[in-house]
């Protein structure tokens, strides 16, 4: 078998998976304290060999939190298709720059990460276990305020769209309100509205 080096630049675009894994119960998401981007963001990295991506997002929340989540899948992603396995539909897709990593074991200058966002769900009371060489601190934050710790500025936004499949409530969601009265509508108005057409 051939080793193959890739050299990383500049221009260099590497996919990586990730989720926004919530607590409804408790409406809490999951966090880490990232060691090279110094924000708390989504628990997620590179996406391995012969590995789809929500099983890369499911291992790296796992392996950055000590947390077990479960994917969640949008229904039109449970419809079989013969002759074919279906794999979950990410969240979003989004790229973002990733910031040089000085560690000698890589020594990767700054590039890029197409990075595939899947929703998960989890229990808040699983106690954390971090990955320290990548990761300071794996926290759950309340839906409510996402403005506590330094968050990546996508996690607010990517947060309240989970919040919405999951039929959660979460700042900035309109509050439902009692349907309003329809307006009454005069006998005269009846009529005028039922009379044929062309007669007087």
């Amino acid at each position: 078998m051939t080793t193959t080096t890739v050299t990383v630049t500049s221009a260099s675009r590497h996919h990586t998976a990730s989720a926004v894994v919530i607590d409804p119960t408790r409406g809490l998401v999951l966090l880490v304290a990232h060691k090279l981007t110094g924000r708390h963001q989504f628990p997620g990295g590179h996406v391995d060999p012969d590995e789809t991506g929500d099983q890369c997002a499911l291992r790296e929340v796992a392996e950055e939190t000590g947390v077990t989540a479960t994917l969640w899948t949008a229904p039109r992603d449970r419809t079989p298709i013969p002759g074919a396995v279906r794999h979950p539909t990410p969240l979003m897709v989004c790229e973002f720059p990733a910031p040089a990593d000085p560690d000698p074991a890589w020594n990767e200058p700054a590039h890029h990460h197409i990075d595939l966002l899947y929703l998960a769900t989890a229990d808040a009371t699983t106690p954390t276990t971090i990955q320290p060489d990548e990761v300071d601190a794996a926290i759950w934050v309340p839906l409510a305020d996402l403005t506590a710790p330094p968050v990546r500025p996508d996690v607010p936004v990517a947060a309240r769209l989970a919040c919405d499949l999951l039929g959660l409530a979460h700042p900035g969601k309109p509050t439902p309100v009692d349907d309003e009265p329809e307006p009454q509508v005069s006998a005269w108005e009846v009529d005028r509205r039922l009379r044929p057409v062309g007669r007087g």
